[in-house]
Parts: structure tokens; C-alpha cells; sequence
């Protein structure tokens, strides 16, 4: 069956609502991440509102509006704890949340959505005179979210499966006399 005009509009103009839908939730995600808000959550939740200013050092009133929006983005849950509202990190959020060493940490995709977006006017601009940007425009969180998300792959895949699949290499790494490698400015580790 063929699409109609309005059918391939209609869906597009869906796709791109949810897909800026999202982009708000990962900047709150970002918002969480920088301030330690999951941490927070992870070690002392639930929380009220209030709660959670006080233990992370923010204002109370951007506080509740985070977490009213990561409950109703379903990132946390929101509870009655006799009569009191309090959120929490549901089962199965704290680690993509809060494990920095777990392969399903995802967290730092907020930091590099954040990084991309923020030299947004030199990037029009580079767009029109075809003058690069500079690293630098991108600030820490591009550097930053690139190794936090890519630490965990090579801690846990590096030496227990790639190295593996080269026979040679792990054959020559495991062999005596022992090798030598040097790691000359490979990242932030």
C-alpha cells in the first residue's frame, strides 16, 4: 500500500514531536546526572521534594519540578509514603542511572546531547561560511560523556573480548617474556 502526502506528513510531524519529547527528557536527564540527583536518590530514597533539595544543594523549587517530570517521564516513580509524595528510582533505572562502571550506563548520553547543542550559533554560522568550530565551543561534556560511556566498554569488552579475537595479539600478550604496551593519550583514562 502507498503512503499519501498527508500520511508521510502525519507521521513525520509525530516522529519530530517525540523525538523533541525525548530531547527535553535527556536534557532533565543531564540536569539529574550533573547534580548528582540520581546518586542522591540511589543512596538515600525515596525522597520528598525537600528532601532531595536539602541533600543535593538545590532549591527546593527546582527540585520538585525535576522530579515531577522525570515521574511523569516514567525515569522515576512517584509514591505515597503516608500521605506524602516521595520518588524513587524504580527497579531496574539505578544502573543506567548511577553505575558508571555498567555497560547500560547511559547517563552520559544526556552529556553529549548537551555538548552537541551548545555551540548551536557557531554552528549556523560555520554552516554559512564553511569556518570549522573549534573543540573547545563543545565544552567539557563532550569530552567528558564521550569517556564516560565508552569507559565501561573498554573495561569490560578491551581485554575480555577484543583482544581475544585477535589470536595474535592475545596470544603474544599472554606469552613470556611478558609484553610491554604503552597507552600514549588514549582517552580520559
Amino acid at each position: 500500500m502507498t503512503e499519501t502526502v498527508e500520511e508521510r506528513r502525519d507521521a513525520l510531524v509525530e516522529r519530530l514531536f517525540a523525538d523533541s519529547l525525548s530531547a527535553f527528557e535527556l536534557v532533565n536527564v543531564y540536569l539529574g546526572h550533573r547534580l548528582g540527583l540520581y546518586t542522591v536518590l540511589r543512596d538515600h530514597g525515596p525522597l520528598a521534594p525537600a528532601d532531595l533539595a536539602r541533600r543535593a544543594g538545590i532549591a527546593d523549587r527546582y527540585g520538585r519540578e525535576w522530579l515531577e517530570q522525570q515521574a511523569a517521564a516514567g525515569i522515576l516513580e512517584l509514591r505515597d509514603d503516608d500521605g506524602r509524595s516521595v520518588f524513587a528510582l524504580p527497579p531496574g533505572h539505578t544502573e543506567p542511572l548511577t553505575d558508571e562502571g555498567s555497560l547500560n550506563f547511559v547517563a552520559p548520553f544526556a552529556q553529549l546531547l548537551v555538548a552537541c547543542v551548545r555551540p548551536i550559533d557557531d554552528l549556523v554560522d560555520a554552516f554559512r561560511t564553511g569556518v570549522g568550530v573549534p573543540y573547545a565551543a563543545y565544552g567539557s561534556d563532550l569530552h567528558d560523556g564521550q569517556g564516560a560511556f565508552t569507559r565501561p566498554i573498554f573495561l569490560e569488552l578491551l581485554g575480555k573480548e577484543w583482544l581475544p579475537a585477535v589470536t595474535e595479539i592475545h596470544e603474544r600478550l599472554q606469552a613470556e617474556p611478558a609484553a610491554r604496551v604503552v597507552d600514549v593519550a588514549c582517552g580520559v583514562g
